[in-house]
């Protein structure tokens, strides 16, 4: 069972990498000042602080995914 939570993890890991990459190209095409934002170095450990965040949240409130 924890190989598949394992795996469904890392599957999903990698779906919100390539989500937060597909956001990030779509605001530097589209909005000068959110592209400022989206192309600084600091945008991808706000994006992780966020995620971590919202996961212990999700974590505490015992919802199962």
């Amino acid at each position: 069972m924890k190989e598949k939570t394992s795996k469904n993890t890392e599957v999903h890991l990698e779906n919100l990498a390539q989500t937060l990459s597909d956001l990030r190209e779509s605001v530097k095409a589209n909005n000068p000042v959110l592209k400022a934002v989206a192309s600084s170095r600091l945008y991808p450990a706000l994006a992780l602080a966020l995620g971590l965040l919202r996961a212990k949240n999700v974590a505490e409130s015992g919802f199962k995914v």
